[in-house]
């Protein structure tokens, strides 16, 4: 046989907190990578951050896009003290090149905040591709 495998990471480290009161869902700066560019490769794509609401009893919503896809993710709808989470999500695709982002809304009336968490790595957003 002949050639080899590629394998390629690349990932994405919160530097600051993020916040938002946007209800629709609102890119969280710095949490942007672009996948490898692999011919018939695949990526597997993970991510987790720290989501706090400003409001008990009020969700949050964290999504992984692929270019303009939501690939995983969804609204954390549990409430208790602290209303603080950590939110994380998994998803395979091709290594096609695209960008894949984290993106986060707040309920209306209520504020979201992805918070630097340096002392757990969190959050962070990586890829791996293999082809």
């Amino acid at each position: 046989a002949s050639g080899g495998v590629t394998v390629e990471k690349v990932s994405a480290a919160l530097s600051s907190t993020f916040t938002t009161t946007n209800t629709s869902l609102t890119d969280i700066t710095g949490m942007s990578i672009t996948k490898p560019n692999i011919t018939d490769g695949q990526v597997m794509t993970s991510y987790s951050v720290v989501a706090y609401n400003s409001n008990n009893g009020y969700g949050k919503q964290v999504d992984l896009i692929d270019n303009t896809t939501v690939v995983c993710g969804g609204e954390d709808t549990q409430s208790g003290d602290g209303h603080q989470d950590i939110m994380s999500g998994s998803a395979v695709s091709s290594a096609d090149g695209t960008t894949l982002k984290l993106q986060c809304s707040a309920p209306s009336g209520n504020t979201t905040t992805i918070r630097l968490e340096a002392n757990v790595s969190l959050g962070i957003l990586c890829c791996l591709g293999v082809g």
